[in-house]
């Protein structure tokens, strides 16, 4: 941690463990502050921003304080790992520190406090509350009062509880959308600075991705879900409808200060689960219309209310009960407890989109279907279909007068709905109608057996096939089978009943992929030799199953495709890299022995021309040179720099790989880019013990740079010289070598 000495107004540099008093300071930013290189570079007196430096060391020698830390020259912004350390300790210097002084520079008497930009930043909020003692001065730098004198005054501006002003250490017992609502009005001049200045109040490290706008705020919403349960968070309004379950920006909390964490059915929330697809809850949700809008009930409630939770509402994207979003979020909606049926609105398991709905163009499959009006019988016959309702859709057809009575998107994504749920029963009942014929097939193309093979309902995928309704390979308009979505998906079952059909191709998958790729890409053995017993092989070009399977280290799966001959063994993939070349990348030598065993070419350069020899000694990976040179890599071979596997290993200073490559015949004679010898190149650094080693190994101390210079010209060090130089040491070298 560095710190400025009061009486010097120079940097001191301290470790963690010996940091000592020190006052610290809080400001608004102007022009001309005093930088770090302006106090290594002595320009800091030319800066504006000097006066205050200044006067804060005077007022804090005053105090007795012999430190201060100011975050404008005590972090070295220019390095972004300092940057990224600094700001996620900030708070934590704050609350270190013996006292803060807040310095108002628009500030000329007290009557003006509530009207300082200060109350306004972003960064500001932590320094506020972190500290324990704090001071603050007018623009003359005279004493306004203490954060204690003036609490009342404070907690009316920033809104923020005078007992968490007091003591910081209360700040845990307020809630997510409270400690959010003090940020609401603040600014930062960055965008990203309004999630990175809040790290410090929730308690959360994450690294600084400037450049991300304002998808660090989401970030740091998805960290805060990671260590905590509260509800809260979700309670926001935002006059824009993005769909995602993630407030935007900390101005949607404005009016949520008053919002605390209330569960009154158990003492705690279930924990959240976060993936790709958004975040698992489990809450109440209670359906409001056809067209998949709902309100789901959060465990939270307004202070003095809590007899009525806080409800957000939501929109079955999908019509699939599977994939919820955010709508109408210019809104809350309030429950009453006294009035909830809790038995017909049980707690359920959501799936809820997190950030805003990205806005390129999506594939048809995962378009979102318009909302139907109310009453309608393509909305009424989805959602029944969805949720497995066979009486709701019987009812319907009844009503309709069979699938002919409702549109063809209707009935299609009513029988591929219930499909994809695994809704059995509901799906013999859809298909033994006289008219299903035209709806086994969505405007996608998509079959419903392509439905339920994706989702893996076994007992679904036999009731389709054994009505021999559907084309079992049948393709959808990209170009993908039944069989792609299983093998995708990892479903062996419904893998093996496609193919006992004898119509489906162990080969016939679709989108240019090998129907072996998504198994060996998840080391799914059991399903690859499924496929291999099938007569799959894989000669598409590119990242082919071979070479998923040797980067992701599954020695099984490799095995059985080396043996099946079911994948090019020199295809090149990822970076242009051959399955042998991935195997190598990742480390992982049994896989490595395979391929060789098969006839794997071992000298097979990367993008940098570099031999997996040369890659391995730049790493100092002495067991995989050890295995490279057991299997006769050539020890000579040159990167894209010209330089041998010795060389390398002697410019890394790896003496072990040295002498490992020197038992292996590697010459020591070869020039590098700049024309040097690896004795040189030892010699110039100063390495004794290196140059030994090549002198005993035969390498010659006369021998000649391309400027025609030996080694000794480059000797620094005296031993080393020496080593070069004397006579008798020079004599035995060249007898016991050989050399002449």
């Amino acid at each position: 941690m560095r710190l400025v000495d009061t009486k010097r107004i120079q940097l001191a540099h301290f470790d963690d463990d010996k940091i000592p008093k020190y006052a610290i300071l809080s400001h608004k930013w102007e022009q001309e502050e005093v930088l770090f290189q302006d106090m290594q570079q002595g320009t800091a007196l030319n800066k504006k921003g000097y006066a205050k430096l200044e006067s804060c060391c005077r007022v804090a020698r005053d105090n007795g304080f012999q430190y201060i830390w100011d975050d404008t020259c005590c972090i070295d912004k220019t390095s972004s790992a300092e940057l990224s350390e600094a700001i996620n300790s900030m708070y934590r210097y704050y609350q270190e520190a013996d006292i803060c002084y807040a310095y108002l520079a628009d500030v000329s008497a007290l009557s003006e406090l509530s009207d300082s930009r200060w109350f306004t930043r972003g960064w500001t909020l932590q320094e506020l509350i972190a500290p324990h003692d704090m001071i603050f001065f007018d623009r003359e730098w005279n004493a306004l009062g203490t954060k204690m004198s003036l609490v009342e005054a404070i907690s009316h501006r920033t809104g923020i509880p005078a007992f968490i002003l007091c003591d910081s250490e209360q700040i845990e017992t307020t809630s997510i959308a409270q400690r959010m609502s003090w940020a609401a009005d603040r600014v930062t001049t960055r965008k990203e600075d309004r999630a990175y200045s809040l790290m410090g109040i929730f308690g959360i490290n994450m690294p600084l991705l400037y450049g991300e706008g304002e998808k660090a705020f989401y970030r740091l919403q998805e960290e805060i879900m990671r260590v905590s349960e509260d509800h809260s968070l979700f309670a926001w309004r935002h006059s824009g409808e993005h769909g995602g379950f993630l407030a935007p920006t900390p101005s949607a909390f404005k009016d949520s200060g008053n919002i605390i964490p209330w569960n009154p059915f158990t003492p705690y929330n279930s924990p959240f689960t976060l993936t790709n697809k958004g975040v698992h809850m489990d809450a109440p949700f209670i359906a409001q219309d056809e067209s998949g809008r709902g309100i789901v009930i959060l465990y939270c409630a307004e202070a003095g209310r809590r007899n009525e939770l806080i409800a957000v509402h939501l929109r079955d994207v999908y019509l699939t009960m599977e994939h919820y979003e955010r709508c109408r979020t210019k809104e809350f909606e309030t429950v009453d407890l006294n009035h909830f049926n809790f038995i017909q609105y049980p707690v359920r398991t959501l799936c809820i989109r997190l950030q805003t709905r990205d806005p390129r163009p999506r594939d048809r499959r995962s378009r979102v279907a318009p909302e139907a009006p109310l009453g309608k019988v393509y909305s009424s016959l989805s959602a029944a279909a969805v949720a497995g309702d066979e009486g709701a859709v019987w009812l319907l057809l009844a009503q309709t007068g069979a699938l002919t009575g409702a549109s063809g998107d209707d009935a299609q994504s009513a029988i591929c709905l219930a499909a994809r749920g695994g809704h059995e029963r509901l799906v013999s009942q859809l298909m033994t109608q006289r008219d299903t014929s035209n709806f086994l097939v969505d405007r996608t193309g998509r079959t419903v057996l392509s439905h339920a093979a994706e989702f893996g309902h076994e007992a679904v995928v036999r009731l389709i096939l054994s009505t021999a309704r559907v084309q079992p390979d049948a393709k959808d308009d990209l170009g993908l089978t039944a069989l792609w979505y299983a093998t995708r998906n990892g479903h062996k079952e419904i893998v093996a009943l496609l193919l006992a059909t004898g119509v489906v191709s162990a080969n016939v998958c679709g989108k240019g992929e090998s129907a072996l790729w998504h198994p060996a890409s998840r080391g799914d053995f059991d399903l690859v030799r499924l496929l291999l017993e099938h007569g799959a092989v894989d000669n598409e070009a590119g990242q082919t199953a071979l070479c998923e399977a040797a980067s992701k280290g599954y020695a099984r799966i490799v095995e059985a495709l080396l043996i099946n001959k079911a994948s090019p063994l020199e295809a090149k993939g990822l970076n242009e890299q051959t399955a042998f070349r991935q195997a190598f990348t990742q480390g992982h030598i049994t896989i490595m022995s395979l391929l060789v065993s098969y006839g794997a070419n071992i000298e097979a350069k990367d993008l940098e021309n570099r031999t997996p020899l040369c890659y391995a000694c730049h790493k100092g990976d002495e067991a995989l040179v050890e295995f490279l040179l057991e299997h006769g890599a050539n020890t000579e071979a040159r990167d894209v720099k010209r330089q041998t596997p010795l060389l390398i290993a002697c410019v890394e200073g790896n003496q072990s790989l040295v002498e490992f490559l020197l038992k292996h015949g590697a010459k020591t004679d070869k020039l590098d880019s700049v024309g040097r010898t690896p004795l040189a190149r030892a010699a110039m650094w100063g390495n004794v013990s290196m140059v030994k080693l090549l002198l005993e190994n035969g390498a010659d101390p006369r021998a000649t740079c391309s400027n025609g210079k030996t080694a000794a010209s480059y000797a620094v060090g005296k031993e080393t010289k020496n080593l070069l130089t004397e006579g008798r040491w020079y004599r035995a070298v060249l007898n016991r070598t050989g050399s002449k």
